[in-house]
């Protein structure tokens, strides 16, 4: 079971991070969070190691569609007495 979608682009790495986020962001998704994991590592964790062995680049995003998001919550919360 996949729990991702992958797609591949022919161009620079931070540029198909920016057609990813536009993507998402025209399906009506907001970014709330972008991180640069290999940055975190060394700030958080001081894991120098790994990012000098690791050639892969890596971002994570965290994306929410507040429309839908925001009705589902609403749906549940139950009405102040």
């Amino acid at each position: 079971m996949s729990y991702y979608f992958a797609k591949t682009l022919n161009v620079p790495f931070d540029q198909a991070v920016e057609i990813a986020i536009a993507a998402l962001k025209q399906r009506g998704f907001g970014v709330l969070t972008r991180i640069d994991v290999k940055s975190t590592l060394k700030e958080k964790l001081d894991v120098e190691w790994l990012i000098k062995h690791s050639r892969q680049k890596t971002r994570s995003a965290q994306c929410c569609r507040v429309t839908l998001s925001s009705k589902n919550w609403m749906g549940k919360a139950k009405s102040p007495q």
